[in-house]
Protein backbone atom coordinates (compact mmCIF):
# COMPACT_ATOMS: atom_id res chain seq x y z
CA UNK A 1 0.00 0.00 0.00
CA UNK A 2 0.90 3.62 -0.23
CA UNK A 3 1.96 5.72 2.72
CA UNK A 4 4.73 5.77 5.24
CA UNK A 5 6.15 3.02 7.42
CA UNK A 6 8.57 3.83 10.22
CA UNK A 7 11.14 1.77 12.05
CA UNK A 8 12.11 3.69 15.21
CA UNK A 9 15.36 2.58 16.83
CA UNK A 10 16.65 3.37 20.32
CA UNK A 11 18.78 1.63 22.92
CA UNK A 12 16.29 2.44 25.68
CA UNK A 13 12.87 0.72 25.63
CA UNK A 14 11.27 3.60 27.55
CA UNK A 15 11.94 5.86 24.57
CA UNK A 16 9.09 4.17 22.76
CA UNK A 17 6.46 4.60 25.45
CA UNK A 18 5.78 8.24 24.59
CA UNK A 19 6.22 7.66 20.86
CA UNK A 20 3.58 4.94 20.79
CA UNK A 21 1.30 6.98 23.05
CA UNK A 22 1.55 9.98 20.67
CA UNK A 23 1.02 7.92 17.50
CA UNK A 24 -2.66 7.93 16.45
CA UNK A 25 -4.31 4.51 16.71
CA UNK A 26 -5.25 4.44 13.03
CA UNK A 27 -1.58 4.53 11.94
CA UNK A 28 0.15 2.56 14.70
CA UNK A 29 0.38 -0.50 12.47
CA UNK A 30 2.79 1.53 10.31
CA UNK A 31 5.19 2.01 13.24
CA UNK A 32 7.70 -0.60 14.36
CA UNK A 33 10.20 -0.18 17.17
CA UNK A 34 13.55 -1.85 17.72
CA UNK A 35 15.68 -1.73 20.86
CA UNK A 36 19.34 -1.79 19.84
CA UNK A 37 22.49 0.23 20.53
CA UNK A 38 23.43 2.73 17.81
CA UNK A 39 26.72 0.93 17.15
CA UNK A 40 24.95 -2.38 16.58
CA UNK A 41 22.07 -1.26 14.37
CA UNK A 42 21.64 -3.00 11.03
CA UNK A 43 19.58 -0.78 8.78
CA UNK A 44 17.03 -2.17 6.38
CA UNK A 45 16.66 -0.85 2.82
CA UNK A 46 14.69 2.40 3.00
CA UNK A 47 13.62 5.39 0.94
CA UNK A 48 14.65 7.74 3.76
CA UNK A 49 16.83 7.32 6.82
CA UNK A 50 16.66 10.15 9.34
CA UNK A 51 19.30 10.14 12.05
CA UNK A 52 18.23 13.30 13.81
CA UNK A 53 20.29 13.52 16.95
CA UNK A 54 21.76 10.01 16.70
CA UNK A 55 25.42 10.74 15.92
CA UNK A 56 26.31 12.23 19.32
CA UNK A 57 25.34 8.89 20.87
CA UNK A 58 27.85 6.97 18.76
CA UNK A 59 31.20 6.61 20.49
CA UNK A 60 34.18 7.85 18.41
CA UNK A 61 35.85 4.44 18.21
CA UNK A 62 32.95 3.23 16.02
CA UNK A 63 33.61 5.77 13.28
CA UNK A 64 35.91 4.75 10.45
CA UNK A 65 39.30 6.45 10.22
CA UNK A 66 39.54 9.07 7.44
CA UNK A 67 41.17 7.77 4.26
Amino acid sequence: GHGWHVLAIDSEPVAFERLIEKTPLEVRTRLRTKVVAFEEVELEPADLIYGGYSLPFCRPQYFAEPA
